[in-house]
C-alpha cells in the first residue's frame, strides 16, 4: 500500500505585477476552500496517477485501481492549507463479479516526477478554464521550473504491517488539533504545535474569537465528504468485497 500526498495548495507563482500574486493568492486562500473544486482538483490527481499504474501494469483488461482519498483543509497552525493524503493499493485489479486479481504494479522517482509534471497542467489548465487567471499568467506559469507542486509517495506499507496500516489510515483522518494541545493562557488560547514551525516556534497564542474562525472554516459542509474511496474501493464496486478480502489476506499492496 503506497501513501501519496500531493499539497496541491503550495503552488508557488510571483510574478512581477503585484495585482496578479494578489489573483494567485486568491486562488490558493479562496477558490481551493471550496469542496467542489477540490474534488475536481482530486479526480485530476487520482486519474494521472491511475495512469501511470495502468502503463507500468500488464496489459489487462477492465482495469481498475484501489484508493482511499483524505482531503484535508489544515495545517500543523491551524491554518488554511488544503491538500490530500491518498492510499493507493501498488498494483492494478482486474476482473469481474466472479473472480479478482491483483498485479504488483510501482511508480518509480521519475514516474512520480512526471505524474507530478502532468497533475500540474491539467490543474494549471483547468484554472485557467474557471477564469481565475489569463492565458498569458497560465504560459508564464508553465515555464517556471519550480511549479510549487509537491507529490510524494515515499511511504510504502507491507501487507502484512497491518499495525502500520492502521497509523497511516490514523494520520490521514486526523482531526484539525488535537485537544490536549490546548492550553488557557490568561485571556488568551494556547496552542502547542505538533511539531516547530521552520522557525523554532512551538507556540501559537490565539484569542477565542480568532481560535473559533480558525476551526470554524474546517467544519465539512453538509453532503461533503471528505473521505473518498475509488476504484474497487467504491461503495458501489461490485468487486469491493472481493479486494477486501483479498488485502485482508495480504494479496494486495
Amino acid at each position: 500500500m503506497g501513501f501519496i500526498c500531493p499539497k496541491q495548495n503550495q503552488m508557488v507563482y510571483r510574478p512581477r505585477k503585484p495585482e496578479k500574486t494578489v489573483l494567485f493568492e486568491i486562488v490558493k486562500k479562496h477558490y481551493l476552500q471550496k469542496q467542489t473544486l477540490l474534488q475536481k482538483v482530486l479526480h485530476i490527481v487520482i486519474d494521472e496517477i491511475k495512469k501511470a499504474l495502468v502503463i507500468r501494469g500488464p496489459d489487462i483488461s477492465n482495469v481498475q485501481i484501489g484508493a482511499i482519498s483524505f482531503i484535508q483543509h489544515f495545517g500543523n497552525t491551524l491554518n488554511a492549507h488544503p491538500h490530500f493524503h491518498i492510499l493507493f493499493a501498488d498494483g492494478i485489479f482486474s476482473g469481474e463479479r466472479e473472480e479478482l486479481r491483483f498485479y504488483e504494479s510501482y511508480l518509480t522517482q521519475d514516474t512520480i516526477a512526471d505524474v507530478q509534471d502532468k497533475i500540474r497542467c491539467r490543474v494549471l489548465r483547468f484554472f485557467k478554464r474557471k477564469g481565475f487567471f489569463a492565458k498569458e499568467d497560465l504560459e508564464k506559469m508553465l515555464k517556471y521550473e519550480n511549479s510549487g507542486f509537491s507529490l510524494d509517495a515515499t511511504v510504502r506499507i507491507e501487507s502484512w504491517d497491518r499495525e502500520g496500516l492502521e497509523r497511516i489510515i490514523r494520520y490521514c483522518a486526523r482531526p484539525p488539533f488535537a485537544s490536549e494541545n490546548l492550553r488557557w493562557n490568561g485571556p488568551w488560547i494556547s496552542y502547542r504545535l505538533p511539531k516547530p514551525s521552520r522557525t523554532g516556534q512551538k507556540f501559537i497564542q490565539l484569542d477565542p474569537l480568532e481560535f473559533l474562525e480558525r476551526i470554524s472554516a474546517f467544519i465539512p459542509y453538509p453532503r461533503h465528504h471528505r473521505r473518498h474511496y475509488h476504484g474497487v474501493f467504491a461503495p458501489n464496486s461490485p468487486l469491493r468485497k472481493k479486494s477486501r478480502i483479498m488485502c485482508k489476506n495480504g494479496k494486495c499492496r
